[in-house]
């Protein structure tokens, strides 16, 4: 919903809806003959990760393109962008080693599972502090009409 509201084409919503189709599709498949529902979902996870890097990376290119925003800096969509590249990739590493059989022994190594805590919390404070950025943006605008 995000990138539908921020990309606002009708070429970007076939596209979102495709890959919304996608992860739907190969949830159910991987549910089916892959993970089934006890297991980690770790598969779903990758996709979905591997999907919002490419939709943050095509936004990063939009905002290139466009001249809408004078200093991209001040900008929520820059900091989210950055708070999804920071966080997502790293997520496609982590679910990536617990799917492999060392993150199923006993004593398996945790420290991959507390930075990818630290990135979560990183991602959900810089989102935070996107959304108080596009609130003093709108109101300062709001109040210069």
């Amino acid at each position: 919903l995000i990138y539908s509201f921020l990309f606002k084409s009708k070429k970007w919503n076939k596209i979102l809806s495709l890959l919304v189709g996608i992860v739907i599709v190969s949830g159910i498949i991987n549910v089916i003959f892959f993970q089934p529902l006890p297991k980690s979902n770790t598969n779903i996870i990758i996709l979905e990760s591997v999907i919002l890097i490419f939709l943050s990376l095509s936004l990063f290119n939009k905002i290139r393109e466009e001249s809408e925003y004078r200093n991209i800096l001040k900008e929520g969509v820059f900091w989210f962008n950055c708070a999804v590249l920071l966080y997502y990739p790293f997520t496609v590493l982590i679910w990536g080693f617990h799917s492999i059989e060392v993150y199923l022994l006993k004593d398996r190594p945790m420290i991959i599972y507390y930075i990818n805590l630290l990135f979560s919390g990183i991602l959900y404070l810089v989102f935070a502090a996107c959304i108080i950025l596009n609130v003093m943006k709108k109101s300062k605008n709001s109040s210069l009409k």
